[in-house]
C-alpha cells in the first residue's frame, strides 16, 4: 500500500471515529452519564467529550476546537490526548498549567492553536449522605448549570473566566477557573458548549442568557419556553437520554429550525452532557 492511499484510509478511520462519539452513554454503579453533539456542518463535530477514570476519579473534559468541522474536531481531540495523559502521570493542575504554555507558544508561533477546555472531576461519596464532591476547570467554556432534586431548582454557578488553551495570558491571569461544588444522587449536572449558549433566535437573543433577571421568554408561536436554565427545569425530571433529547430540541425551537429536523444546521457545534451520581444501591 502506497503513503497517499495509507493517508486516505487514515482520513477514513478519523472520520468514522469523529462520527460515531456524536453520541454516548456512559454508565458505572455510582455513576450516569449523558452526551449528545450535533455537528454545525451535519458530519463532523468540532467539540469533543472525554471520559476517563483514574483511581477513585471520574474526568468529564469537554472540548471546542477552533473552527469546525474535521479541522475543529483534531484540535479538540488532540487537546483531550494531552490532558488524559499528561494527567495519569503528573496530575489535573500541572497539567493544565503545562497545556495553556505550551499551545500558547504555537499560537504566538503563527500557527494558532485555540481550544476551550472544560474539566469536571467528580469524586466519590465519601459521607453518610452520598454526596459527591466535584471540582470544576474552565479555560473558556460555559460553566455549567445544577439541577438541585431536592430543592426542585436550577443553580446557576459562578462564571469560569479561564483563558482557552492556545491563547496568550498576561502573567498575573491564570490558565484556568476552578470552582468546586457538590452533587447529591439525582442531581443532575449539565455541561453544554457554547455553540449551546450562543445559539440565536430571530431577534439576536442568546440561549444561554441565564444571568438576566426576569429572563423567561416564551415563543409566541409555540408558548414553550426556550432559555437553556428554564428548558432544563423543564425536563429535569425525565432519564438522561430523555433530558438531553429534549435540550436539543428546546435549541432547534430557539432557532427557528423544526423540531423533528433530523438534520438541522445550526451556527455552531451543538454539545450537552448531561451527569447523574447513582444512589448506591442503584
Amino acid at each position: 500500500m502506497d503513503k497517499k492511499q495509507q493517508a486516505l484510509d487514515g482520513d477514513k478511520n478519523i472520520l468514522t471515529y469523529a462520527q460515531e462519539i456524536r453520541a454516548f452513554d456512559y454508565s458505572r454503579s455510582e455513576l450516569e452519564l449523558v452526551g449528545r453533539c450535533i455537528p454545525a456542518d451535519g458530519r463532523i463535530p468540532g467539540d469533543y467529550v472525554g471520559v476517563v477514570r483514574r483511581s477513585d476519579v471520574t474526568s468529564i473534559a469537554t472540548m471546542d476546537g477552533m473552527g469546525k468541522g474535521l479541522f475543529a474536531f483534531l484540535h479538540a481531540h488532540t487537546v483531550a490526548q494531552k490532558y488524559f495523559i499528561g494527567a495519569h502521570r503528573n496530575g489535573t493542575e500541572p497539567t493544565l498549567e503545562e497545556m495553556s504554555e505550551k499551545f500558547a507558544k504555537v499560537s504566538l508561533s503563527g500557527k494558532f492553536f485555540f481550544s476551550a477546555f472544560m474539566l469536571v472531576e467528580v469524586h466519590p461519596d465519601n459521607n453518610k449522605e452520598g454526596w459527591n464532591n466535584v471540582t470544576i476547570y474552565g479555560m473558556g467554556q460555559p460553566a455549567p448549570l445544577i439541577y438541585r432534586n431536592q430543592q426542585r431548582m436550577i443553580e446557576v454557578l459562578p462564571r469560569l473566566k479561564g483563558v482557552a488553551i492556545g491563547v496568550p495570558r498576561g502573567d498575573d491571569k491564570a490558565p484556568y477557573a476552578k470552582v468546586s461544588t457538590y452533587l447529591q444522587p439525582n442531581d443532575i449536572m449539565l455541561l453544554f458548549s457554547d455553540g449551546v449558549s450562543e445559539a440565536r433566535d430571530k431577534k439576536g437573543h442568546m440561549f444561554g442568557d441565564t444571568r438576566i433577571e426576569g429572563y423567561k421568554r416564551r415563543h409566541s408561536e409555540t408558548n414553550r419556553l426556550y432559555d437553556i436554565k428554564e428548558a432544563f427545569l423543564e425536563h429535569a425530571d425525565r432519564e438522561l437520554d430523555e433530558l438531553v433529547d429534549g435540550l436539543i430540541e428546546e435549541t432547534k425551537i430557539h432557532c427557528g429550525i423544526d423540531p423533528d429536523d433530523d438534520e438541522p444546521k445550526f451556527q455552531d457545534d451543538i454539545t450537552f452532557v448531561a451527569i447523574r451520581p447513582r444512589l448506591n444501591d442503584e
